[in-house]
């Protein structure tokens, strides 16, 4: 798997969690960047949320490594996230260097000076647990540029090989 330096490309959906402070209070933590949440009937959200990883979570209280804040009507609400290393997503680079993929369904996005786009569909859990957006769109003039899959492992996202089987020595 090769690591992904991604730019700031993320969604304005929600007003933005202050990082900073979040990064200050919980020393050790880091932000990973905004992934949809799973909701409690087991679908994933149409929204996203910012994630953000703890190496050293506090087990004893329950805490997981990655915990998400997001607001909703006003209020901050924070949430575990684990989910998040279950996502697999499917990313090509624009010609500026970005990593660009859906989040979500619907998360529509143009590249490469409005001549490519992408358009996310809906998540579906496969039979290992692990969820994979469905149909997800590109739309390219002529020749499409590579797409590749990307998951999050230990508070990074990765670049992987094609075939969730093979992504452990890849």
């Amino acid at each position: 798997m090769t690591p992904i330096n991604f730019s700031d490309i993320h969604t304005n959906f929600a007003p933005i969690v202050k990082r900073e402070y979040i990064l200050k209070k919980h020393p050790g933590t880091s932000y990973v960047g905004q992934c949809p949440l799973k909701l409690r009937n087991g679908q994933m959200s149409d929204w996203v949320a910012d994630i953000f990883y703890n190496p050293n979570p506090n087990k004893a209280l329950g805490h997981g490594h990655y915990f998400a804040i997001y607001f909703r009507d006003g209020h901050m609400y924070i949430t575990g996230a684990n989910h998040v290393e279950s996502l697999r997503f499917t990313g090509t680079v624009d010609d500026n260097g970005n990593i660009v993929f859906p989040m979500f369904q619907h998360d529509f996005r143009y590249f490469n000076n409005s001549t490519c786009f992408c358009d996310g569909s809906h998540w579906t859990e496969n039979s290992d647990g692990t969820f994979s957006m469905n149909h997800c769109r590109w739309g390219f003039p002529v020749t499409p540029p590579p797409c590749k899959n990307i998951r999050i492992i230990d508070g990074k996202f990765y670049w992987c090989n094609f075939f969730w089987e093979d992504d452990e020595t890849n």
